[in-house]
């Protein structure tokens, strides 16, 4: 099946802000870090950075976050670089986060506020609602 980052972006997104609009902020943390993560891939594939199993552009944030600093030089990144440069981007993301035990409610709510904060500058760059 092919990949569709795109929509797996905008998915993500949506399942992360049903998540919290019913107080479930720490799974609603873990998918708003998936939609950052499918975006910035969806971003490369447009612009032409084809996305192997192997390649570095498949890793997730924030290990995905410093390839793209490295190696991200097309127009696309333009305009994600000044988003993910940024120290706060999604800090204390991580894709392990699965395996968490649970936060405290005021905590992982506090989290997913940023990370949406992040996500939907992210979004506003790419020019996606």
């Amino acid at each position: 099946m092919a990949e569709d980052f795109g929509s797996a972006a905008l998915r993500h997104r949506h399942d992360a802000r049903r998540l919290a609009g019913i107080e479930r902020f720490q799974n609603a943390g873990y998918m708003i870090g998936l939609a950052a993560e499918c975006l910035a891939k969806s971003l490369l594939v447009a612009a032409g950075i084809p996305i192997g199993d192997r390649d570095a552009f498949r890793r997730h944030f924030p290990r995905q976050a410093e390839q793209l600093r490295v190696d991200g030089r097309t127009s696309s990144m333009r305009l994600l670089a000044p988003i993910i440069a940024r120290q706060d981007f999604l800090h204390g993301w991580d894709i392990e986060a699965r395996y968490d035990p649970d936060l405290p409610p005021e905590m992982a709510q506090q989290r997913f506020e940023a990370w949406e904060a992040n996500v939907g500058a992210l979004f506003n760059a790419a020019g996606l609602p």
